[in-house]
């Protein structure tokens, strides 16, 4: 993914949860911004299609 590129983007003084379609990747991701010592970081557990499958809510970007 785009992660390693976009660190400097994620705020560090905030809970931040990653995602992704089916949780691996997510939880990868979360690896890598624990060991680069963000403290706040969690995993969407099986990702969006878990979400989606549990009827929780979702929007697009823009709308």
């Amino acid at each position: 993914g785009e992660l390693p590129e976009r660190m400097e983007d994620v705020p560090r003084d905030r809970q931040v949860v990653v995602y992704c379609d089916a949780g691996y990747k997510g939880s990868l991701g979360a690896s890598l911004l624990k060991k680069a010592g963000y403290g706040q970081v969690g995993n969407l557990l099986g990702g969006m299609g878990a979400w989606v499958k549990a009827g929780h809510p979702v929007e697009k970007a823009g709308t």
